[in-house]
């Protein structure tokens, strides 16, 4: 069995800046392959808030 993928959170008081909220974004997948990957079981890592990324 393999490893889950790993998904990294940001604190609950991330607050993205205008740059990062006004870019595009497109998922190159088809609507099974986009129904698959948001399907699959991950492993999800916390950020603390108080360390600095």
């Amino acid at each position: 069995m393999t490893d889950k993928p790993e998904i990294r959170l940001r604190p609950n008081t991330y607050q993205p800046g205008k740059k990062e909220m006004l870019e595009d974004v497109r998922i190159d997948a088809t609507p099974d392959e986009l129904a698959d990957s948001v399907l699959k079981p991950v492993k999800l890592i916390r950020d603390d808030a108080r360390k600095p990324n």
